[in-house]
């Protein structure tokens, strides 16, 4: 995909070797190898011999830098093996320093590649293939030269490190202690050169020139965000930038500004995932990773644009590449109106147009039925388009967060030095065969606290809309006032509105294959917390607050409202959906502003009859009588949509439920997923 964008004469040897090609985090080499043999499969198609080409290719063209010397040295080989028995005197590939040492100037703080955000010429250590190591504790010195501005083609599998990342266990000491910035913590680096290391990262973007408001990197987003800084400073206009990076670049909140940057800077952007029914693994197009992936290709803007207007075309594939040549045959759908299931074709897929750049505008990854992306893409316009019902019917649909504000994140309710509270968690985990009442009635004992909680997830007993809280939390001495504060709900330094304990939580970390419920109300108000933020409304008649809670928690359960809740979620896993606190208002729900009084009353009345009643996990919804019993009486008595809309609605529980992302491959999913 990204090699066939490169406006080059294939045919002469002069014009292709003028290429510069770079991974700037090339691990053993194998997207820059691939960028090669298309190159000289370009040109061979031209009526070129790659093999005359070789010498130039290796000192010139291909760049590569990592901070493993055993990597660098694979790459080398590998990019050289193309063709053996052609002699060159140097390649462009370096081990960039990475962490605190004496690097023959002094003590230093390096960050690998990272360190190329400051400008074009950076020491690096031996791997230029320039000079040879003489002994095992002997470093040789030389230069990484990669000027801004110079490159056609920016290639990378950048690493996902985050400095946030401790909720990670994997890598943890047997003390139990984890690394105060995982990002860093490779290669033996201590606590304090992590440390220092992450203000290298900060002082290298301010010495670069680059304003914290026009980057992509985001320490929640991880080092991958870091990358895409650093490629974007090094291509030409008209370069183009290739990436593969967690799937959470479509919608995620921490990638916000790396969408941003691209919808400002970059055109022709494709978004590629995989639609697959197997493990989270068949997501990914990094053979060593255990999350869904994007492929992510654009070409830099000769003038930027504004960002508000990106678009993407996104581009569903249903498998991976299972060979090189198969790989290729799949790169064509990069085409605009390429035939996504010709017959007896070695791949199906489809592609959709979308938003880039905003929060909240949809996630068309890894969907399976392209059907379902123009039904969700409709939803958030406000427009109901139902399998089987030509008529596109109107609906007032806003974004959640026009309606009110999230509560607090969690950390600042209770991570110690940070939040007011200690959280005092539930009671023990039940068995199967344990009454539901029994477990409700020791829920109720533990939070009958001054601060009720409702923080984590237990889907035994979250399965009715009305869910009792599951903790107590408890003020930390000398933090009183604070805890008042987070308890009423404040002003934040952005001059945004916090929720403090409310009725209403939305379920954020939405298990879909488990859970039930996208949203709950608390029999009175409860802080929410990790897996339950709180949502206020801005309403002052708590009689009136009362009855649009209680209308948009019927909502947020109904068919309708599931599927709005998935399309706007980061699906990283196959059956999970989630988001984070502050991004819970991309939502789409009804504008309950618009509505008559007589229809939030008939909402609230649903609520009432069925507040007690179990529903079925969510990927269950097309078999779930009561929830086929919430959507008609949704579409009755608060939508008033024709008839028919109710066999629409059963068809798109069914086609939604079919979704890999939904089902997550349980064995409750419909029969044929």
């Amino acid at each position: 995909m990204a090699v066939g964008r490169l406006e080059v004469d294939w045919a002469d040897p002069t014009a292709v070797t003028s290429l510069r090609v770079a991974d700037l985090a090339c691990g053993t080499g194998a997207l820059l190898t691939a960028a090669y043999r298309r190159i000289a499969a370009h040109h061979e198609d031209a009526g070129g011999d790659p093999s005359k080409l070789h010498k130039k290719m290796m000192e010139d063209v291909l760049h590569g830098c990592d901070i493993m010397p055993a990597a660098v040295h694979l790459t080398a080989a590998v990019l050289s093996g193309e063709h053996p028995d052609i002699d060159y005197t140097s390649t462009k590939t370096w081990v960039m320093p990475f962490g605190v040492d004496d690097y023959g100037a002094g003590q230093e703080t390096r960050i690998g590649s990272l360190d190329l955000l400051v400008g074009d010429h950076r020491r690096a250590l031996f791997g230029d293939g320039a000079s040879a190591i003489e002994s095992t504790d002997a470093l040789s010195y030389s230069e990484a030269v990669v000027p801004d501005g110079l490159f056609d083609l920016v290639i990378m599998n950048p690493p996902f490190t985050r400095p946030t990342n401790h909720e990670n266990k994997r890598g943890r000491p047997e003390n139990g202690a984890m690394p105060p910035n995982p990002a860093f913590a490779g290669l033996g680096n201590d606590d304090i050169a992590q440390q220092l290391m992450g203000y290298a990262l900060d002082k290298a973007y301010r010495l670069g020139g680059v304003h914290t408001a026009s980057r992509a990197g985001d320490g929640n987003a991880g080092l991958a965000s870091n990358f895409v800084d650093l490629a974007h400073r090094k291509l030409r206009s008209g370069g183009i930038l290739a990436l593969i990076v967690p799937v959470t670049v479509v919608s995620g909140g921490s990638w916000d500004k790396t969408r941003r940057l691209l919808a400002k800077h970059y055109e022709d952007i494709a978004v590629v995932t995989l639609a697959s029914v197997d493990s989270s693994t068949s997501r990914a197009f990094s053979n060593d990773t255990n999350m869904a992936e994007a492929v992510v290709v654009a070409t830099k803007r000769k003038i930027p644009v504004d960002p508000d207007t990106g678009r993407a075309r996104y581009i569903c594939l249903r498998r991976r590449p299972a060979t090189n040549p198969d790989g290729v045959d799949m790169a064509r759908i990069n085409v605009p109106g390429g035939d996504f299931d010709a017959p007896g074709g070695s791949y199906s897929g489809f592609a959709v147009p979308g938003l880039f750049n905003e929060l909240g505008s949809g996630n068309p990854s890894g969907v399976h039925n392209p059907e379902l992306c123009g039904i969700a893409g409709n939803l958030l316009e406000g427009l109901l388009r139902l399998p089987s019902v030509t008529q596109l019917m109107r609906l007032p649909i806003i974004p959640l967060r026009e309606l009110g504000c999230r509560g607090t994140y969690h950390l600042d309710i209770n991570k110690k030095d940070r939040g007011p509270f200690e959280v005092i968690p539930p009671p023990k985990k039940w068995c199967r065969e344990t009454p539901l009442e029994v477990k409700l009635q020791a829920r109720v004992a533990h939070s009958k606290g001054t601060h009720p909680t409702l923080w984590s997830q237990d889907a035994w007993m979250e399965s009715r809309m009305i869910v009792q809280p599951c903790s107590t939390a408890v003020v930390r001495d000398g933090m009183e006032e604070h805890a008042q504060k987070i308890w009423n709900g404040y002003i934040n330094r952005n001059n945004e509105q916090i929720a403090g304990a409310t009725r209403l939580h939305i379920n954020n970390n939405f298990r879909l294959t488990s859970q039930p419920l996208g949203a709950c109300m608390t029999p009175g108000i409860a802080l929410g917390g990790q897996a339950w933020p709180s949502f206020a409304l801005h309403r002052s008649n708590l009689d009136e607050c009362e009855k649009w809670e209680k209308a948009l928690c019927v909502w947020l359960n109904s068919t309708l409202g599931l599927v709005g809740r998935w399309w706007v979620s980061s699906r990283q896993q196959n059956g999970r959906a989630r988001l984070s606190v502050t991004s819970i208002g991309g939502i789409p729900v009804l504008d309950l502003r618009t509505l008559t009084q007589a229809r939030i009353d008939a909402a609230a009345a649903i609520f009432d009859e069925f507040e007690n009643l179990e529903l079925l996990p969510a990927n269950e919804a097309f078999v779930d009588r009561r929830r086929h019993d919430l959507d008609s009486a949704l579409v009755r008595r608060v939508l008033h949509l024709p008839e028919y809309a109710i066999g629409g609605i059963a068809l798109l529980r069914e086609m939604w439920c079919r979704e890999p992302s939904v089902h997550g491959k349980k064995s409750t999913r419909p029969a044929g997923s």
